[in-house]
C-alpha cells in the first residue's frame, strides 16, 4: 500500500489523487486503461489463495483494479502491464477496443506462472490473432511461459531485465 494515508497526501498540497475506473489520457500519447474488461474470463490470472470481502462474504479476489498503460505509436499500441491479473489477452483486447488500434507490443509481467503448456499456447495463439508482434515478458510471467512466448515470437521478443532498453518506433 501507500506509505502515507490518502488524507495526508491531499493535505500536503503536492498532489491531488484522482480515482478513476474509466480509461484516461495521462500524457501525450499515453493512456491509463482503467478497469480491464474480462472478455475471456477463463484467461484471467488471479493469485491463488487471495480473497476479499464483498457484501460481507469472503470471495476469491478478482483484482478488478488491475490495469495497464498504453502508448500510442501511431499505427499501433504498446501496452505496459504490471502483473496482468485480469489476463494479458484481456488487457490487449481492452486496449484495442478502447483506443481503436491494434496492440503491436506487450511489455510487463503476464502472470502466467503455473499455467499448463496448453494454456500458455492458447494465450500465445490469441495474442497472435490480436496482431501482437513483440512480447517482452517479465517477473511474474513464469519461466515456462517466458520460454514458450519467446520461442513463439522469436526475434520480436526479449525477456525484461534491469537496464533493458526497448525501441518502440
Amino acid at each position: 500500500g501507500m506509505p502515507a494515508s490518502f488524507k495526508s497526501v491531499v493535505a500536503s498540497g503536492k498532489c491531488n489523487p484522482v480515482f478513476v475506473r474509466a480509461p484516461l489520457q495521462v500524457a501525450p500519447y499515453t493512456y491509463f486503461l482503467g478497469e480491464i474488461s474480462r472478455h475471456y474470463p477463463e484467461l484471467e490470472s488471479p493469485a491463488e489463495g487471495d480473497y476479499t470481502i464483498e457484501n460481507g462474504s469472503l470471495v476469491k479476489h478478482r483484482f478488478l483494479d488491475d490495469t495497464a498503460v498504453a502508448v500510442d505509436l501511431g499505427d499501433s499500441l504498446a501496452v505496459i502491464a504490471g502483473c496482468s491479473h485480469s489476463g494479458i489477452v484481456n488487457i490487449a483486447l481492452h486496449a484495442e477496443r478502447v483506443l481503436g488500434k491494434k496492440v503491436s507490443h506487450l511489455i510487463g509481467g503476464f502472470h502466467m506462472i503455473g499455467y499448463s503448456k496448453s494454456r500458455i499456447l492458447e494465450v500465445a495463439k490469441k495474442l497472435e490473432e490480436l496482431g501482437v508482434q513483440h512480447v517482452y515478458p517479465g517477473h511474474c510471467t513464469g519461466l515456462a511461459a517466458e520460454f514458450m512466448l519467446l520461442e513463439r515470437f522469436s526475434e520480436k521478443s526479449r525477456k525484461i531485465h534491469v537496464g533493458l532498453k526497448v525501441k518502440l518506433l
